[in-house]
């Protein structure tokens, strides 16, 4: 009688060793899913800084040319001009670039 008891008992714990390597590796892959998702926020979230970086330096380089404009001893006809001429060149090489940068970031996909 003691014999079956044996193979049941084996049977049982094979059972609960199939149970918990069965969790350990649903645990495994759902740790390495939510590794995964935390890398991806990561990226974004660096992303996002760098581009908050970026505007911020240029926001600073606005503010001091608008401030160098604003003094009346430059506020002569020739120098309105130049101003109007740079803003100009300014805003064209921003959109290309952002052209550029557009185009450059639809090629990968």
């Amino acid at each position: 009688m003691q014999r079956p008891r044996n193979l049941s008992g084996d049977q049982r714990s094979d059972e609960v060793q199939t149970t918990v390597r069965g969790c350990s590796c649903e645990t495994s892959c759902q740790l390495n899913q939510e590794l995964e998702e935390t890398k991806e926020q990561l990226k974004r979230q660096k992303s996002l800084k760098e581009m908050f970086i970026n505007k911020e330096k240029e926001t600073r380089r606005e503010l001091e040319r608008l401030k160098k404009y604003t003094d009346p001893e430059t506020l002569s006809t020739a120098k309105i001009a130049n101003q109007v001429r740079d803003t100009t060149k300014r805003k064209k090489k921003k959109t290309l670039a952002s052209g550029l940068r557009g185009a450059a970031g639809g090629s990968h996909c």
